[in-house]
């Protein structure tokens, strides 16, 4: 059986953590999507069809990760009290804004690094400040 992050047993299911980690930095390494990445995100200020299509992309993006967090959740590698829509801000604020500065890569480490970080948080569930 395959553990998850918290060693717990998880069928051979894929957990949260090894779900987490390949297409989206591996896509964002393509030196054409990252222009036409940066460039959609550029006309969707000064264009509201375009933003139309940036908010629908993301979307379905963002519909994909929650599903592989729900999953972390039901294998117990993320916390059943975990803000999973934020988890979500936070691997795509670090998608982005690497995708956009570009003052670190999108590489496979960066994206281990951020399952690592993401799993982490989502251990942690949402504690009382």
């Amino acid at each position: 059986m395959k553990r998850g992050a918290s060693g717990v047993e998880t069928g051979g299911q894929p957990t949260a953590h090894t779900a987490l980690r390949p297409a989206q930095p591996a896509t964002a390494q393509d030196p054409g999507t990252r222009r036409a990445l940066r460039q959609l995100a550029s006309a969707a200020v000064h264009d509201e069809h375009v933003a139309e299509v940036l908010a629908e992309f993301t979307a379905q993006r963002r519909a994909a990760l929650r599903a592989l967090l729900e999953r972390g959740v039901a294998s117990s590698d993320i916390a059943a009290t975990a803000d999973l829509d934020m988890l979500a801000d936070l691997a795509y604020g670090v998608l982005w804004y690497r995708l956009r500065i570009g003052h670190a890569p999108l590489d496979d480490r960066a994206a281990r690094d951020l399952a690592v970080h993401l799993i982490a948080a989502g251990e942690a569930g949402n504690r009382p400040a």
